[in-house]
């Protein structure tokens, strides 16, 4: 289509195309009656292809905003608006249109649009959004490690991660442009200057300070990253807060030497046992025969006090190695502190304020009720004794529930339902080194005569065989808090202990024949003699092989059988097992200087299983007896046979 005027004069189009801008006329309607050279370089047409077309067919998409931009109204201006535009080539690219009325030197209607590639701009602009993108990218990314993440150049700090910012204790923001060996604690600093200026790239540990300038362990890497600032170049360096693992590795260590120490206490008890059932019965036996006016029998006396006081002691580090006999019910742990609460009062002192706080609902666990009374008890006299010039005792006990990031950070610990029973005191607290040693059997701060190292130990045995874990915050002058945590229980009422029927009227102890296994000769004259004189039938064997051929010669005239649990031949247990299983009517006890896997679980009495611990006592040791053989019928001997060997 030709036209009868060009749009352009020649001064006009000469100057018009020095532009950079595409720019054309078009009628009203939107036929282009001219244009410049950048509008033909622009959309690929030749001049007289492109003269006569519509400018629409220069659109992507001819739609309202093309409507409102290029709609002819006298009295509008100029208006721009951003279009999506087609090339002769079908490409299409970004622009921009402005457009303006105006009147040809003959008075006709024109409209003039300027159009201008965007196409570098939007490149230049997703450049922008992409690096933008990137960068909050690298920042969450950066943010999100549990590391801190410091880049610095010459020692400056130009970036730092949230871990970071946290770790040293600066507000967001501020770490930039402070120097790296501010937050490096004084006994690492030089070496870990060293290090950054050496470029050395391997992982190490060192001290980390934070603005308030405490210190925290730390693993730090560092590493040179192909990236200069102001012509420098720049380091990465990554440190990890080990205070958290460092933690675990003293509970760690801490639980192992504790164990070791409990195993070393429990094989000592178990031997020293033996010994004190001798001193003990020996001497018992010996004061059968005094008068009461007899210038030795105060002597023997002392002997038999410092002998109870002894096998005392031997019990607490059973109970430290976790080897004490438990016979664990299902108990209500706040009704066990409320029956204790009058007791717990008469215990501390007047100046001491007692603040006991049970839950609303049942706190139920398995355990032997009266070793959680011992471990309550333990733990008040402690705190009593920590608050001379009086205080606050506050005992809790709550139901609650230990999460994985609980265990993670407890060694020994797997997450589940707990009973917690916490011991505050307001008393002197104790330092790092004290709690270091806290559970160790005989290590006390108290004076000589006023404690035997043993009460805190065996708490700590009782808990641990119990299934459970104790921890101790403590400062000094800031008090001290022992938290227990024993596996709660899914059984819905505590467990009440069956009422005891009354015994049938009693055969003579001379009716009865007790079988007497004992490899310690010794410990088995002793118990040999308690029981003969008690009136009993006894036969003695010093180890299973013996015991068994008695058996077989004489069968069905054992009542009971009394055994030691550990012997080289076989265990107290295979024995029985092997007696009971030729003659069903047999009773059984044991006796040993500690509770053993062979008759016990875990230091939990099986159902039906009568265990005497050593040293022998001799009322203790009459009065199992008894209980055991009440109610069955002695199998009395027309030729009784007595043997000890």
């Amino acid at each position: 289509m030709t036209t009868n005027l060009p749009a352009f004069d020649d001064r006009v189009r000469a100057l018009l195309d020095v532009s950079s801008d595409a720019m054309l006329v078009t009628t009203p309607e939107g036929q282009i009656l001219d244009c410049n050279h950048a509008t033909l370089a622009l959309f690929g047409y030749r001049r007289a292809e492109l003269i006569g077309m519509h400018r629409g067919d220069l659109v992507v998409r001819a739609d309202e905003r093309l409507a409102q931009a290029l709609t002819v109204r006298d009295r509008n201006g100029t208006v721009r608006t951003p279009l999506r535009l087609r090339n002769k080539q079908g490409a299409e690219f970004n622009g921009e249109v402005a457009s303006v009325v105006g009147r040809s030197t003959s008075g006709k209607s024109q409209v003039w649009v300027v159009v201008r590639d965007l196409s570098d701009r939007t490149r230049a602009d997703q450049a922008d959004k992409d690096l933008r993108d990137s960068n909050q990218l690298l920042r969450a990314l950066s943010d999100a490690a549990f590391e801190a993440v410091i880049m610095h150049r010459d020692g400056v700090i130009r970036m730092a991660n949230r871990a970071a910012e946290i770790y040293s204790g600066v507000a967001p923001g501020e770490l930039v442009g402070r120097r790296l060996a501010d937050f490096i604690a004084p006994e690492s600093k030089q070496m870990a200057l060293a290090r950054v200026a050496a470029g050395d790239d391997q992982p190490y540990d060192a001290f980390a300070m934070r603005s308030d300038g405490t210190t925290y362990p730390v693993e730090v890497q560092s590493r040179t990253i192909p990236v200069e600032i102001d012509g420098g170049a720049v380091r990465v360096v990554a440190m990890r807060d080990l205070t958290m693992r460092r933690q675990l590795e003293d509970q760690l260590r801490q639980a192992q030497k504790l164990d070791a120490i409990g195993r070393l206490a429990g094989g000592i008890a178990h031997d020293f046992n033996n010994l004190l059932s001798v001193v003990l019965n020996a001497t018992e036996l010996a004061t059968l025969g005094l008068a009461e006016d007899h210038p030795s029998r105060g002597e023997l006396v002392d002997v038999i006090w410092a002998a109870e006081r002894a096998a005392e002691l031997t019990r607490q580090l059973l109970a430290f190695g976790r080897k004490t006999v438990l016979r664990p019910r299902i108990i209500d742990a706040g009704q066990v502190l409320e029956t204790m609460r009058s007791m717990l009062r008469r215990l501390v002192t007047e100046d001491i304020e007692l603040d006991l706080t049970l839950p609303q609902r049942p706190a139920r666990l398995r355990a032997d009720p009266a070793q959680l009374e011992q471990v309550v008890l333990n733990l008040v006299v402690n705190a009593r004794d920590a608050m001379p010039r009086g205080g606050r005792l506050s005992l809790e006990v709550e139901p609650v529930e230990l999460d994985d990031s609980f265990a993670r950070a407890h060694v020994g610990v797997t997450p589940g339902d707990y009973v917690k029973v916490a011991i505050s005191d307001t008393g002197v607290g104790m330092d790092s080194e004290t709690l270091a040693r806290i559970f160790e059997p005989f290590f006390t701060t108290k004076g000589p005569g006023h404690g035997t190292g043993l009460g805190l130990a065996t708490v700590f045995g009782i808990v641990n065989q119990s299934g459970g874990t104790i921890w101790v915050q403590s400062e000094p002058d800031s008090g001290t808090t022992f938290t227990i945590y024993l596996p709660a229980s899914d059984d819905a009422e505590p467990d009440t202990p069956a009422p005891t029927p009354a015994p049938a009227p009693a055969p003579g102890t001379q009716d009865y024949r007790i079988l007497v296994v004992e490899d310690e000769p010794r410990v088995q004259r002793v118990v040999v003699e308690l029981l003969r004189r008690a009136g009993y039938r006894v036969d003695a064997a010093p180890g299973p092989v013996e015991a068994l051929a008695f058996v077989n010669e004489q069968p069905g005239v054992i009542d009971l059988l009394l055994t030691d649990v550990i012997m080289a031949q076989m265990s107290g247990r295979q024995l029985a097992e092997r007696i009971v299983a030729t003659d069903p009517g047999v009773r059984v006890v044991y006796m040993s200087g500690h509770s053993d896997e062979i008759i016990a679980t875990r230091g939990v009495l099986d159902p039906g299983v009568h265990f005497l611990p050593k040293p022998i006592v001799a009322g203790a040791l009459l009065e199992l007896i008894g209980e055991v053989l009440a109610g069955s019928q002695p199998r009395r001997l027309t030729a009784p046979t007595d043997r000890a060997n």
